[in-house]
């Protein structure tokens, strides 16, 4: 495929840092025409906006986000089977993990009575599975297709600029990606999504629309992107990720004076919901 007008989208913080930040895309925009676009909300938009390559910002609509997400939860749910970690993101954003982690009738019952009327209230929660269920989900789906139009402000920034490839981060779990996706096809324009993360392609849901190349870290995500999104082998490229190369910017220079006058360990924290205070102290017993 011969390139020459590339389009990067940035539609998260994260992202500055770890694609502007960094020399990830230093040899694209070297040896190609790139124009760089971002989600004006963003908190690092003023340094975006410096960016010699920088093209404009688009808008998102908050509206239309809820419709993407509520259509990203439904598919996920529909799609556990193929990772057990979409169920449980269901259980977790819903907090069905509270009733699930009881032991006994009696306490079991209470957390699930405890947990319905929050439920009903999360538009993630007992939703999800009403809508989800295998005889309603086609008709919630076509209702919430009618409802997704193509983003407006993502369609001026792109039709009309004789782009080749349109290139975008991503979490597989925003309206952008989609959208670009979407412009992609009917434009005719080629679209890669760069999986930013190791667990994105088990954890958060299943492309409605798929993207012609995905580049992923490494060969788990490989065999994942084929097992669980159906994306054949060609269409997909481990690349890595550029997401700690801000963690090694002194590597090579002299080292900094110690925190500490004694050797120490730095650990990590993983998510809030994990009890990491009681795996340290098990750990320094």
């Amino acid at each position: 495929m011969s390139v020459d007008r590339i389009l990067v989208a940035i539609t998260s913080d994260i992202y500055v840092r770890n694609y502007l930040r960094t020399d990830a895309l230093s040899a694209l925009f070297d040896n190609h025409r790139v124009d760089l676009i971002a989600d004006e909300s963003l908190a690092l938009s003023h340094e975006v906006a410096k960016h010699p390559r920088f093209a404009g910002f688009y808008r998102t609509d908050a509206t239309l986000d809820r419709r993407h997400h509520l259509l990203f939860s439904l598919i996920m749910w529909r799609n556990r089977k193929k990772s057990p970690t979409f169920a449980y993101r269901w259980m977790r954003n819903s907090g069905w993990d509270n009733v699930s982690a009881e032991h006994g009738v009696w306490k079991k019952t209470k957390a699930f009575l405890r947990w319905v009327p929050g439920g009903l209230m999360n538009p993630l929660g007992i939703r999800i599975l009403v809508l989800g269920n295998s005889l309603i989900f086609p008709l919630a789906k076509k209702w919430l297709l009618n409802r997704l139009p193509v983003n407006d402000s993502l369609a001026s920034a792109v039709k009309g600029n004789n782009y080749d490839l349109l290139i975008f981060p991503s979490a597989a779990f925003d309206s952008v990606s989609v959208d670009l996706s979407r412009l992609g096809k009917s434009e005719r324009i080629k679209t890669l999504c760069l999986i930013d993360n190791w667990d994105n392609l088990t954890s958060k849901t299943s492309f409605w629309v798929k993207p012609d190349y995905l580049g992923v870290w490494g060969e788990q995500a490989v065999e994942q992107a084929r097992r669980i999104h159906g994306f054949s082998s060609e269409r997909i490229h481990a690349v890595g990720t550029p997401r700690f190369d801000s963690y090694f910017h002194t590597r090579g220079q002299p080292d900094p004076n110690p925190i500490y006058p004694f050797p120490y360990i730095l650990v990590v924290g993983s998510a809030r919901p994990f009890d990491e205070i009681g795996v340290l102290r098990r750990l320094e017993e």
